[in-house]
């Protein structure tokens, strides 16, 4: 059972009446499927054969971007501030646009068009400073080309929550504008999320799939919650395959590591992907990867680790936790830092840059 719920009613405490948006969809079927020739889908499970981590494989299909996100014009030499996003050079700045405050980090190559963009997209009673705070991808792309947009939930911290009702169409929206105002391109648009921004992220994968390049969702599972994501069931699948990463803890106390093992089994099964088997391992990490035919992957990473962190009242994290995340817990509204405690042996913003660069363009 997901454990979020019954801390609304504490943290609704501190929403100025605003109310969080909690509303089950309708029932959905649930799937009895198995990946074809998958072998055992439970992540707990090893391959002796191969300990190193596998090339990525071929990138997907490519379709055409909707209008919204087409290609920027060739005429035009770099970037172009609108009544938005007013300032286009390298930094990092916060822009509020249509209700919601989007912090952009802007890495010099990206002052010229054609950049990348990731959008790092927080949970539940967090901020786009606090995501930074445990992905440190804005940091980490400072020297690439990707433009990295980590937006901010309303109400403030800690009541911060996603709509799929009003949300999820705004966040989409400002994806767009980044492209047009940036002359990004829109071939490379990316998306990642955590906890409630994770299950933002699934939703983008079944909705979005015609523009998104590739997706991470981490510690979010529609299989496990009655919010809504992307479950991999008719009426409710991706237009397209495209290249996933997905995170799970094993000790996750919000979303339980049983159910979340449905999401892998459905994305298997819907894009009849063969497992590879576990392709790296390390001190309380595997990470296993599937694949299809042409070799698009979907890899899960699997963590041990927990959180230390303990509030009164409030369920522990436990496993709910970003691996190699420093994160000191001291913003405000803040209720606890949502870092595992050491030693973790992978960092988790450092391995969506990587899957993004290496699955590269839509």
């Amino acid at each position: 059972m997901n454990r979020i719920a019954p801390i609304l009613a504490l943290l609704c405490l501190a929403c100025d009446g605003a109310p969080l948006d909690v509303a089950p969809p309708p029932p959905r079927a649930r799937p009895d499927v198995t990946p074809r020739d998958a072998g055992s889908v439970d992540a707990r499970s090893r391959d002796a054969g191969t300990k190193n981590e596998a090339d990525a494989g071929a990138a997907p299909d490519a379709s055409s971007p909707r209008d919204a996100g087409a290609a920027p014009d060739a005429g035009i030499e770099g970037p172009a501030p609108d009544d938005c996003i007013t300032d286009t050079s390298p930094g990092r700045r916060a822009f509020a646009c249509d209700g919601l405050t989007y912090h952009v980090s802007v890495p010099t190559r990206c002052a010229a068009p054609g950049c990348a963009v990731v959008f790092d997209v927080h949970g539940f009673t967090m901020s786009g400073v606090m995501q930074e705070n445990n992905t440190n991808l804005a940091a980490l792309a400072e020297g690439t080309d990707f433009i990295v947009v980590q937006p901010s939930a309303t109400p403030a911290p800690p009541a911060s929550n996603w709509s799929a009702r009003s949300d999820d169409a705004r966040v989409f929206d400002f994806m767009m504008r980044v492209v047009r105002v940036f002359r990004a391109d829109a071939a490379r648009l990316h998306i990642t999320g955590f906890s409630d921004g994770g299950w933002l992220t699934w939703r983008f994968v079944c909705e979005h799939a015609d523009v998104l390049a590739s997706a991470a969702p981490a510690a979010a599972s529609g299989y496990c919650s009655v919010e809504r994501a992307c479950d991999f069931v008719e009426g409710e699948l991706p237009a397209r395959k495209i290249p996933l990463l997905f995170m799970l803890g094993t000790q996750d106390a919000y979303v339980e590591f049983a159910c979340a093992q449905e999401q892998i089994t459905a994305v298997a099964s819907a894009w009849s992907l063969m497992s590879e088997g576990v392709v790296e391992e390390g001190a309380g990490y595997r990470l296993e990867r599937y694949s299809d035919a042409a070799g698009l992957p979907f890899e899960v990473l699997v963590h041990d680790y927990a959180s230390d962190a303990s509030v009164p009242l409030i369920p522990d994290l436990v496993g709910h936790c970003y691996p190699g995340s420093e994160d000191p817990g001291d913003e405000d509204g803040q209720i606890f830092p949502f870092g595992c405690a050491p030693p973790n042996a992978f960092h988790w913003g450092a391995r969506v840059l990587d899957f993004f660069t290496r699955t590269g363009t839509r």
